[in-house]
């Protein structure tokens, strides 16, 4: 009984983990639109009336939301070009532990994104045409929410919550938007979240 308890526990673990990650990070953009609104807490208001600054919780999470995406960047997904074949698409996502691939034209410049759900349709229309007269251009989306590396991380919550990429796409700047780099998604909303949360047990 002790062994299937223990067991038990065991598996509720990952779960109960989980579920504190996304009440963290409830707080975090809860705390982030709250900020963009209003920037003082009743607290700091009443403090500021008596010109009393309270810089308690920047001091606290600053410095990991002061972080920029460049702080974070790692190797790009490997992209496709835009002439690539449907049947190299459709290898790539076999051998890609990815369920997105950016596509860029012969300057690096990110024009698109290729969606592993969005395939099933283009392989059935290409058992008429063929596979090879179908290619990256005709299949991918527009070009995906990303980033820039002077972005600070705080400044780049909404586009980590709008990507469904687990590895967000960095370019080199928006009128360039030559493919760079990437931030994982995870790593970057743990971050923000624990400040948060960290910055919010300083002031209670």
């Amino acid at each position: 009984r002790s062994a299937e308890n223990a067991s038990a526990a065991r598996r509720q673990r990952p779960s109960a983990r989980r579920a504190e990650r996304r009440s963290m990070l409830a707080c975090a953009v809860s705390s982030m639109i709250a900020r963009s609104i209003h920037p003082d807490s009743i607290y700091t208001e009443a403090l500021s009336r008596k010109g009393v600054d309270d810089d308690s919780e920047t001091a606290s999470d600053g410095a990991a939301t002061q972080q920029k995406v460049g702080d974070l960047m790692i190797d790009p997904v490997p992209a496709l070009a835009e002439n690539t074949t449907l049947q190299q698409i459709a290898q790539r996502f076999l051998t890609s532990p990815y369920n997105f691939l950016p596509v860029v034209d012969k300057e690096d410049k990110l024009v698109g994104i290729v969606a592993l759900q969005d395939l099933k349709e283009h392989l059935n229309a290409a058992g008429e045409i063929g596979y090879q007269a179908i290619i990256a251009m005709d299949v991918m989306r527009s070009s995906p929410p990303c980033l820039t590396p002077n972005l600070r991380l705080s400044d780049a919550l909404p586009t980590l919550l709008q990507s469904e990429q687990r590895r967000v796409p960095v370019v080199n700047n928006r009128r360039e938007n030559k493919l760079i780099g990437s931030v994982d998604k995870s790593e970057a909303l743990g971050i923000l979240s624990e400040a948060i949360a960290q910055g919010s047990s300083v002031n209670t």
